[in-house]
């Protein structure tokens, strides 16, 4: 029997889903807004600041000889004009002996962070950077190169101090989370960015040159089937002129040369069709008009044409103007007899 047996009508178990994976255990971190408080050190004239209470918790409570609270302008008074600045941290710890028997330089103020969530934009990483502003004021924060990194710089180098040892393996979240590893920049961000920023420069100018190679290839290639599909239609055509050429010449001829109107013999023709007889037709087929008429032929008047010359045409014959010189030929109707004399009583063919 389930769980769901038992459940009023309507009444549905949330569902489960897969288990989250778990944050890493984080340390306990300090809290200044609600955990600064006097103590005996706040009497002395040369106390420093607690690095217990920095870390998360002090156990001796307001009875600790140091100060529970954030770096002030005393402080960084203290560590610029004072040689407890050269010798000395802000927890009073000897430099050689701070952060890991990792000496810092004297102005450092900026750290380095990494941990952050992958996933958070730019905007996102600055916001989590800005609340490091709690340990005191800030001057600048930068995107690092890397994933999930970040720079914090702080107006005073006490400040920096602090915040080092109270974030260095803790979460920025009340409820806990993914710990952060806080240390001292080893470079300049503003260096590190400009570096970055040529890089991508040219890996910006290599990507162009690729594809502008790339694109010209593409080019190339299209143009060179382009001309090699015409090829071979270019060359068939060239073959099939050159492989029969009394085809190809009949072709051309017949491509230049209108149609021919071939008068058969007997053939009644109509008096427009009389007109413009055998005037299309070559000079080397019988009963047709020469391409050029004689040196004496007669010219192309309209009394001429008319057949009102020096004497009427006898019966069957026509005239024509040919096109070529320009003359008037004569043709006989019933016989296809083309001739460039002007037919007269005596000469006239018999009907």
């Amino acid at each position: 029997m389930s769980l769901d047996d038992d459940l009023p009508p309507g009444i549905d178990l949330p569902v489960r889903h897969a288990a989250q994976p778990i944050a890493t255990p984080v340390l306990p971190r300090c809290w200044p807004d609600v955990d600064s408080q006097e103590t005996r050190g706040s009497s002395l004239g040369n106390a420093w600041l607690c690095l217990a209470w920095a870390r998360g918790g002090c156990p001796r409570g307001v009875e600790c000889a140091a100060l529970h609270r954030l770096p002030s302008l005393a402080e960084e008074q203290r560590l610029t004009f004072s040689a407890d600045g050269i010798d000395y941290d802000v927890f009073g710890r000897p430099r050689a002996c701070a952060l890991g028997a990792s000496p810092t330089p004297l102005e450092a103020s900026t750290l380095f962070v990494r941990g952050l969530n992958v996933n958070w934009s730019q905007r996102e990483v600055r916001l989590a950077l800005e609340r490091f502003g709690e340990w005191g004021q800030l001057a600048r924060t930068w995107c690092g190169v890397e994933p999930s990194t970040g720079y914090v710089k702080y107006r005073w180098r006490a400040s920096a101090q602090f915040a080092v040892e109270a974030m260095d393996g803790r979460s920025l979240e009340p409820e806990g989370g993914y710990p952060l590893r806080v240390s001292f920049a080893t470079q300049d961000p503003e260096v590190e960015q400009t570096q970055n920023a040529r890089q991508l420069a040219l890996r910006s100018v290599e990507e162009a040159k690729r594809r502008r190679d790339r694109q010209h290839d593409l080019y190339a290639r299209l143009e060179m089937e382009a001309r090699t599909g015409k090829a071979p239609r270019t060359t068939s055509h060239a073959t099939h002129s050159n492989g029969d050429a009394s085809s190809t010449g009949v072709a051309r001829e017949a491509v230049a040369s209108p149609a021919v109107w071939q008068i058969e013999p007997g053939e009644r023709l109509t008096a427009v069709a009389e007109m413009y007889a055998c005037t299309d037709l070559e000079p080397t087929k019988e009963g047709c008009s020469p391409s050029a008429g004689p040196a004496g032929c007669e010219p192309a008047t309209a009394a001429a044409h008319d057949g009102a010359g020096a004497f009427p045409l006898p019966d069957g014959w026509v005239s024509g103007v040919d096109p070529a010189s320009g003359c008037v030929y004569f043709h006989h109707v019933s016989t296809g007899q083309s001739q460039w004399e002007r037919p007269g009583a005596v000469g006239a063919l018999a009907p």
